[in-house]
């Protein structure tokens, strides 16, 4: 028993591992780590790489406006809402929203058999009352005939009963027919003014069955774009019932509401950049109207800035197939679909389609003017977006740098710093060329980096 005890322990100190194992393993190691730190490190590609020439500017304070951003709504300058001046069942729609319509154009057609005949049934009382005034003018005719008749036998009458040639009995029946002439006269020229009121009534009242009638065909009030349709074909139409809403596309104005503590630095004539829907660049429209009372609940007046159409921009436009294309750009040719508002690539060597789908001669290059109908094509200018009125206040003191020094990716602001002839790439936080955060005063930014330029890379100033 003891020597199997004594087997056993000599077998696990066989295998244990030696404590000086350990230990020099240890030592191995750390020798190892001690190398590679002291191992010397290698030269970066931007060290060695020969400098990129470019131009700086420095950081400053400089006077800057206090913009005042305001967001509204943009409208059309003129909107109609097409309504029924009739009760009448709707017979035809003849447009449908985003259709562009011309002044006097039919919009809808009720049905208005009735009114039809209503308008043939007052004309003919017209000709009729007509008719009866030719013959009253008859009447008195006759009746002024028959008193100069009258009158010729009771001067002779009275003549012969001067010379005693006459009875006082013939006398007396001369002068009864004089005076029954004369009442005939007087009754058909009654009859006569009476048959020409009633002829004037008739004219009235066929006039306005006509009108009544002509009610029956809605046609457009001006040039302009259907926003909007309310009614089919089989529906009743009601007096006063909206049936299409029309926009003048010509011309757009933007509503906004300014604080009340900020309007006294509005004025009517102000140009005031303004930037519709979500487009970068701004556009410059005119205040037109400030209003004089301000809106109880939000403290706040109202303010409409006009947009410059499309002619005063230099974006012309014209109807393509139910589209609007820009000037300037060539129709998209039969045989091959072109993308709207870019040069089409062959339409040089293809027939295209002009305006309103007039054919244009291979090879012509057409600059397309611009029509009322194609100006809703205008980006940003459609009724109903968003848009962003700056209007200036008082100028003040803040830290900017040039707008050429910014470098956008994404949604990431940055610029090139001059660090000990390094360009550093740093983050900013910026309000347009306004320096928010990550610069400050007298620091040297880089002014149009160069595609080469990196982080970390040598620079030479050849330019401030």
């Amino acid at each position: 028993m003891k020597q199997i005890i004594t087997r056993s322990v000599s077998e696990k100190r066989e295998h244990a591992p030696s404590h000086h194992v350990i230990v020099a393993a240890a030592l191995l190691t750390s020798a190892a780590l001690a190398g590679c730190s002291a191992r010397p490190a290698a030269a970066t590609p931007a060290d060695t790489a020969e400098p990129i020439a470019v131009s700086i500017a420095q950081v400053a304070m400089t006077d800057v406006g206090s913009a005042i951003d305001s967001g509204g709504v943009v409208q059309a300058r003129t909107t109609a809402t097409i309504a029924a001046r009739i009760l009448a069942p709707v017979r035809k729609v003849l447009v449908s929203p985003g259709d562009q319509v011309r002044e006097g154009q039919t919009l809808l057609v009720l049905d208005g058999d009735d009114l039809g005949a209503g308008a043939r049934a007052a004309r003919s009382a017209a000709l009729a009352a007509e008719q009866g005034s030719q013959a009253a003018t008859a009447e008195v005719q006759a009746a002024e005939a028959g008193r100069v008749l009258a009158r010729a036998s009771h001067d002779r009458i009275a003549g012969l009963q001067a010379r005693r040639s006459a009875t006082a009995q013939e006398l007396d029946d001369a002068i009864a027919t004089l005076r029954i002439a004369d009442a005939r006269v007087a009754g058909a020229t009654a009859r006569a003014r009476q048959a020409v009121s009633a002829v004037e009534s008739a004219r009235a009242a066929s006039d306005q069955a006509s009108t009544t009638e002509s009610f029956t065909t809605i046609v457009a009030p001006f040039d302009g774009m259907v926003t909007e349709k309310t009614v089919e074909p089989g529906n009743m139409a009601l007096p006063g019932m909206p049936l299409l809403r029309l926009e003048d596309t010509r011309g757009f104005r933007l509503e906004v509401r300014v604080d009340e503590s900020r309007i006294g630095q509005i004025r009517t004539g102000d140009s005031v950049p303004v930037f519709p829907g979500t487009a970068i660049t701004s556009i410059t429209g005119t205040v037109v109207e400030v209003s004089r009372a301000v809106d109880a609940d939000a403290r706040a007046f109202l303010v409409k800035i006009a947009l410059p159409d499309a002619a005063a921009r230099g974006e012309s436009l014209t109807a393509f197939d139910g589209r609007c294309i820009p000037a300037g750009c060539v129709a998209p040719s039969s045989n091959t679909a072109g993308i709207l508002g870019r040069p089409h690539p062959n339409a040089l060597g293809n027939a295209g389609w002009g305006p309103r789908g007039r054919a244009l001669p291979a090879g012509r290059l057409d600059r397309l003017d611009a029509s009322p109908a194609s100006h809703h094509g205008l980006p940003g200018l459609r009724s109903g977006e968003f848009g962003k009125a700056r209007f200036g206040g008082l100028p003040r003191r803040a830290l900017t740098i040039p707008a050429s020094a910014i470098v956008r990716r994404g949604q990431l602001t940055s610029v090139f710093v001059v660090d000990n002839g390094v360009a550093r790439l740093r983050l900013v936080n910026l309000s347009e060329s306004e320096v928010l955060a990550g610069l400050s005063e007298s620091e040297v930014v880089i002014l149009s980096p160069p595609a080469g330029l990196t982080d970390g890379r040598r620079i030479s100033v050849g330019g401030r």
